[in-house]
């Protein structure tokens, strides 16, 4: 079943398919809005900063990279609504590219719409948004998977760009998915009975070497890995742990639409347009409870941090020159959503800039009303709320060099301690290389 090739499906009307359900999940995505997970905040601000300061903030594997910089130069597309088309489009090629290794012969209506039942799965319909570049990998290997013959020499050159594709698209993962399709392509051509002798099998062993090879190489990989800290600290139990989260979305979707196409199968006297009409109706039920879902983490305390640093600039209450410093998590957010930089190295730390301190109790607010600070031109603290203070630096070292131990001093210290660049990873550097070829 898995490797059937005669009758394969049309190829304009695979990517028929393609389109639709990527204009499909675009409405939806942008009906819904900005989605509020980590990696989206991030993208969004990596986006605006290469638009308007043409420079990076992260860098990411090269071929997402690429295509998000493509859909961001779209006409008529904001930010926002660039990246979930980006997101649309590959989730999209995902799930019909899964389809495709399960069922080769030519699709009825009811194939197209398990495609489109998949997709709007409440497990699944979020999932370009935490796997963006893997999805990327992924699918590029499942169409490898799908191409793969190795009896002309178009073979040779479609295994050559795939596996580019999707080794530029996500190392870690290309790493154990390509592994995967080694083992199956093995499998398969072990399998198979040839009644000539072509080219690249002029030995029946050839696909057990090359097996084989890929292995070794695997194994190389991994000490490589390990050695130099390619991913971090600990980076294959890094790796390991990334492969687990990435997995247990692919594997739910190959297993939903492996059930679904082959219980339509076993049904093969039922007429196609009651499968498709039963699994249309399905996916419009799905659609919309997966729409109705909250999504996302709460930017409550981001806003209100937003709003408030905003309007004391407006007030001309903050130096216009002032930067502010706090956690890494702070920094794509207020970027993104009103272009207030926050630095996460405290030996940059000036005089005119401010420092924010999180997860305070009252008693650094009755600290501060004991000092009596006189009021100047530019204030030298302001509380956000009960628990988030914005601390300028020049009022900071004079609390650090109180010989009270207040609560106050404790959190600027813990602060401090916190703020540092963290250390460039091999991976980052990599990236950074492949990204800064294509400018940007």
């Amino acid at each position: 079943m898995l490797f059937e090739r005669e009758d394969k499906p049309g190829v304009l009307q695979t990517v028929f398919s393609v389109l639709c359900l990527t204009i499909v999940l675009f409405l939806l995505y942008y009906a819904k809005g900005e989605i509020s997970t980590p990696q989206t905040i991030e993208s969004l601000a990596n986006l605006k900063s290469i638009q308007e300061l043409g420079q990076s903030r992260v860098y990411h594997d090269l071929v997402p990279s690429l295509m998000m910089n493509f859909f961001r130069k779209l006409p008529f597309f904001s930010i926002l609504s660039a990246y979930q088309l980006a997101l649309a489009s590959i989730f999209s090629l995902f799930l019909h590219s899964i389809l495709l290794l399960f069922y080769r012969k030519k699709w009825k209506m009811y194939h197209f719409f398990i495609v489109y039942f998949s997709a709007f799965l409440p497990y699944s319909f979020y999932i370009p948004f935490y796997f963006y570049g893997e999805l990327y990998c992924i699918t590029f290997i499942f169409l490898l998977i799908y191409v793969f013959n190795f009896d002309e020499i178009r073979d040779l050159v479609n295994i050559i760009i795939f596996t580019l594709l999707s080794l530029f698209s996500d190392l870690g993962v290309f790493l154990v998915y390509y592994l995967v399709f080694v083992f199956l392509s093995t499998f398969q051509k072990m399998q198979e009975k040839k009644s000539k002798t072509t080219v690249f099998f002029k030995k029946k062993n050839i696909p057990f070497r090359i097996l084989i090879g890929y292995l070794g190489l695997f194994l190389v990989a991994i000490a490589f890995i390990s050695i130099f800290d390619f991913f971090g600290p600990n980076s294959v139990n890094i790796l390991a742990i990334k492969i687990y989260h990435v997995s247990l979305p692919v594997v739910f979707i190959v297993l939903i639409q492996f059930v679904l196409q082959l219980l339509i199968r076993l049904e093969e006297g039922a007429p196609e347009y009651v499968g498709a009409l039963c699994i249309l109706i399905a996916s419009l039920g799905l659609g919309y409870y997966t729409y109705k879902l909250p999504q996302g983490e709460n930017l409550d305390s981001i806003k209100k941090i937003e709003s408030e640093v905003v309007s004391l600039k407006k007030d001309g209450k903050i130096s216009p020159e002032a930067i502010f410093y706090g956690r890494r998590s702070l920094s794509d957010p207020l970027y993104y959503r009103a272009e207030i930089s926050v630095n996460y190295d405290s030996k940059d730390l000036k005089k005119t800039d401010f420092l924010i301190l999180e997860n305070l109790n009252g008693s650094q607010r009755q600290y501060l009303d004991r000092k009596n600070i006189p009021p100047a031109v530019f204030i030298s603290y302001h509380f956000i709320n009960s628990s988030t203070l914005l601390i300028s630096k020049d009022l900071m070292d004079r609390v650090l060099s109180d010989s009270d131990e207040s609560d106050l001093r404790k959190s600027i210290k813990l602060q401090l301690q916190l703020l540092t660049p963290g250390e460039i990873l091999p991976v980052d550097k990599f990236n950074r290389f492949l990204n800064q070829i294509f400018g940007f």
